[in-house]
């Protein structure tokens, strides 16, 4: 008898690629933006649970790409859900990505990435976040 695998029985989330930047759209939640010769490519995607929003971003968290995520977490907060934010594959984060990171874990965004040293860079900004938001009085 041929296996046969079974549709699920329900969707638990909608996948929606998000991207609204200037940058010119590559692919489905794809930016890219060519600087002599070399493609700097940046992806986020925003999964929406029941109870959460998953934002996913891959690539750099530097320059003109700070501001697109912003937008994209600000979109995903304004629904009332609690907020994940996974760094995947990350290549660079520079200071204006590192404060945006401290500014949305102080909101209380749930900070997560793969790799040693972006798992180690949020959790840092995580405990610097909480640390200062209790020395404010």
């Amino acid at each position: 008898m041929p296996f046969r695998r079974s549709p699920p029985a329900r969707v638990l989330a909608r996948r929606e690629p998000f991207l609204e930047s200037p940058l010119p759209r590559v692919g489905p939640g794809i930016a890219g933006l060519t600087k002599g010769g070399d493609a700097a490519i940046f992806r986020i995607d925003q999964v929406d649970g029941q109870r959460r929003s998953l934002v996913i971003i891959e690539g750099k968290l530097a320059g003109e790409y700070v501001g697109v995520a912003e937008a994209c977490c600000t979109q995903a907060l304004a629904s009332g859900k609690r907020l994940v934010v996974f760094l995947r594959d990350v290549t660079t984060i520079d200071e204006a990505g590192r404060s945006l990171l401290c500014r949305l874990a102080a909101r209380g965004v749930r900070l997560r990435g793969s790799g040693v040293y972006t798992s180690y860079l949020l959790r840092e900004l995580t405990r610097a976040a909480r640390e200062s938001a209790h020395a404010t009085p």
